[in-house]
């Protein structure tokens, strides 16, 4: 999903969660976005640039699966789209972290696993 904003894509978690508690042997399971320690576990040590400047055109967004999955079997971790984490970027709590670039982000800079936005 591309285009939501941070509170839409947590409301997105919670109504997923609501509905996986409806069977109580779920009821301990949670859906959420990730830590940025979580989303850095999931890229894992390949490069934002592999995957941005990998692709045959910059036309935009690829459909979900289109790269393959990790070895973890996560598909489409980095440079598809701009990823919310639940962590704040800023002491003042007025911005949310973005992780993992656009498919039209071709600053080098920005394409560093680390690079937060």
């Amino acid at each position: 999903m591309e285009s939501v904003s941070w509170n839409e894509a947590m409301e997105f978690c919670n109504k997923l969660t609501a509905r996986l508690h409806r069977n109580p042997k779920m009821s301990g399971w949670k859906f959420t976005l990730p830590t940025e320690k979580q989303w850095e576990y999931f890229v894992e040590d390949a490069t934002l640039a592999q995957a941005v400047y990998g692709r045959s055109d910059n036309s935009g967004t690829l459909p979900v699966g289109s790269r393959g999955a990790n070895k973890l079997g996560v598909y489409d971790v980095r440079g598809n789209v701009w990823e919310w984490c639940r962590d704040w970027y800023d002491s003042s709590q007025q911005y949310k972290v973005l992780r993992g670039a656009s498919w039209s982000d071709l600053i080098p800079e920005n394409l560093a696993v680390s690079y937060r936005r």
